[in-house]
């Protein structure tokens, strides 16, 4: 098929702070090395600023706030030439997604997640437009979300897309904590799954 695009991400969008500390640990209190950074974040915009700079045609579908860290999270995505037509501004008053990631010198992380207006973007997204999206890319690639009603959709998603489609899964943590039980059904329509070795 003539596909409109090589890749459409459906993921959470995160503004994430990143922190540096001595030592990350369960009973201790750790020292901050430097001021805090904030970048744009998620593993969806990571994946599609990747993929972007080799070359690849990316389409992304989230929801960010209305708000100056939903813009920044746009004007990022859009700097690297990366399709935001089916990238949701919120009509209500939530704000965008932030998580902060504490890091040590090593590069062990500790990551807590404020999901903010990505628990709304099932109820403000459209399937069938982002169907419709899926069905002109080649590949359909999914990240994880805080919430079950995201993950129903993107399940819905992948069981149509799959039958014209390449879809892929990075389900992260929050996904993978859920087990085989709690993904089975989204699993069923995946080609390709994402893990490192903890999952």
């Amino acid at each position: 098929k003539k596909a409109t695009n090589d890749v459409l991400i459906v993921s959470a969008q995160n503004l994430d702070t990143l922190i540096r500390v001595d030592r990350i640990d369960s009973d201790h209190e750790s020292e901050m090395l430097a001021a805090p950074i904030d970048s744009p974040g998620g593993s969806g915009a990571n994946t599609a600023c990747t993929l972007k700079m080799l070359g690849n045609r990316i389409s992304i579908s989230g929801i960010v706030g209305a708000d100056p860290q939903g813009q920044f999270l746009r004007d990022a995505l859009e700097l690297f030439k990366i399709d935001v037509s089916h990238l949701i501004t919120t009509k209500g008053d939530e704000p965008t997604g932030r998580a902060i990631i504490l890091v040590e010198k090593g590069g062990k992380r500790f990551i807590v997640v404020r999901p903010g207006v990505n628990k709304q973007f099932s109820k403000e997204a459209s399937p069938a437009n982002i169907l419709l999206a899926a069905r002109n890319a080649k590949i359909l690639h999914l990240s994880s979300f805080t919430d079950t009603a995201s993950l129903e959709m993107q399940t819905g998603l992948a069981a149509e897309a799959c039958k014209a489609t390449v879809v892929s899964l990075t389900p992260g943590a929050l996904y993978a904590g859920r087990g085989l039980d709690g993904l089975s059904n989204l699993l069923g329509s995946v080609h390709v799954l994402f893990l490192y070795r903890e999952q």
